[in-house]
């Protein structure tokens, strides 16, 4: 009954935010690697103005060249560039530059080192692997290393927020747990990360498109949640 009842609950938020596929605001995807670690903990207003200065200083610099000033990954999204553009941070992203973010001295040195794993991933690594080479960064915790995964390097691998929480509880998981905090000891972020995977399977929605727009549709579903 319970996995029958969550089967329903995820069709109907597919038809619910049909028109909704991508919601990560970026020009580029090392923007996105930047901000999962800024949102730790962390304001969106902040984090955007960290990214709106980030970009100010990318544009303004002679070195970046005229083909990476114009870059849009949403266009035509180029890995040689965007490696470029990884180095370009790693060379001049200061502490400073982070000051808006809560805990960015700790946050700056974790996205140094997510800029050097990158430059010199290898793209081709199982979705796993690669997982597990994020969680031995310091820094970097389950739902970031998802999101990265998913909204950054396009692997099928579901990010569980807050707000996912929320909305299962409610709609969900009320009727067996008569406390929110129950039902989030019982299920653990990895339990609930695998329930939801394999229902996507089940249910022949397990490519990177399904994995963006349910996330996005959990996430408008626990605004709604905190607006009540």
């Amino acid at each position: 009954m319970l996995e029958k009842n969550l089967i329903n609950f995820i069709q109907n938020l597919f038809v619910k935010y049909k028109h909704i596929w991508t919601w990560w605001p970026w020009e580029s995807r090392v923007e996105i690697i930047i901000s999962a670690v800024l949102t730790q903990l962390s304001k969106r207003q902040q984090v955007s103005r960290v990214l709106e200065n980030l970009k100010k200083i990318r544009k303004s610099s002679e070195e970046i060249g005229k083909k990476i000033f114009y870059y849009d990954c949403n266009i035509n999204l180029d890995w040689n560039i965007e490696k470029q553009i990884a180095k370009y941070c790693l060379n001049y992203l200061k502490e400073e530059d982070l000051k808006w973010v809560g805990f960015y001295k700790r946050k700056y040195q974790t996205i140094i080192e997510l800029l050097k794993w990158f430059i010199g991933l290898d793209l081709d690594l199982p979705t796993l692997e690669l997982r597990k080479q994020l969680l031995n960064i310091k820094g970097i915790w389950k739902e970031t290393a998802d999101a990265i995964l998913c909204y950054w390097l396009d692997k099928p691998s579901f990010v569980i927020d807050l707000y996912t929480y929320k909305v299962l509880y409610k709609n969900i998981f009320r009727q067996y747990y008569k406390d929110f905090k129950f039902f989030k000891k019982d299920y653990s972020y990895d339990k609930i990360q695998n329930l939801i995977e394999n229902i996507l399977k089940d249910l022949k929605k397990d490519d990177i498109f399904w994995y963006k727009n349910l996330h996005w549709a959990f996430v408008e579903e626990g605004k709604k949640l905190n607006s009540k």
